[in-house]
């Protein structure tokens, strides 16, 4: 299954509705009317992230760039918004839009990179990660010097190390000034 929500339209409004892709068909369908609950505001360059059977919505940009404690979840299956805005605590992210997401291999976790306010010229290089049982953000403490530059637009994902372990790996985007970025980064997660 994909599922996509929100976005920009072809005459550039911010949207907040919800298709997924029917794989036997390959076709996509709308869940308007299937949805239930209140849906986030429109926006675009935002994360969702499957983790176990929610897909988590945090950030973007809309009527302003979303804060990283403003965060929604979907119900797989039920297809029902929750907003836990109230409920997160922690040390939550700046708000961003343009970062990425990754469901962390324990089903419960996800981990949050990059990411900023283009209106700014402002990109982060920092890692947060929510745990999506208790609400609460919280910042590794990451080994090493050497670090990817702040970045949004870029993509990322979670490799399996042979070693059994698991690693962030993040490639391109673009940074302050409009330069865009073709580097790749790998950060060996605990």
């Amino acid at each position: 299954m994909m599922w996509a929500m929100g976005g920009l339209d072809v005459e550039g409004r911010y949207r907040n509705d919800a298709f997924v892709v029917d794989a036997k068909r390959i076709s996509w369908f709308s869940l308007a009317g299937i949805m239930k609950g209140a849906p986030p505001k429109p926006r675009a360059y935002h994360s969702a992230t499957l983790v176990g059977q929610r897909i988590i919505i945090i950030g973007g940009l809309g009527a302003r760039v979303w804060s990283c404690k403003e965060v929604y979840s979907v119900q797989v299956g039920s297809w029902k918004w929750t907003e836990h805005t109230s409920e997160v605590e922690g040390d939550a992210p700046q708000p961003r839009s343009g970062h990425t997401a990754v469901a962390l291999p324990d089903g419960r976790h996800l981990a949050l990179f990059g990411g900023g306010d283009a209106d700014k010229d402002l990109f982060y290089s920092s890692v947060s990660v929510l745990d999506t049982a208790t609400w609460r953000w919280s910042t590794p403490k990451i080994q090493g010097v050497a670090r990817p530059s702040g970045r949004g637009g870029h993509a990322s994902a979670l490799l399996r190390l042979p070693s059994g372990r698991s690693a962030l790996v993040v490639h391109g985007g673009r940074t302050s000034g409009d330069k865009l970025l073709k580097d790749t980064w790998m950060l060996e997660l605990q």
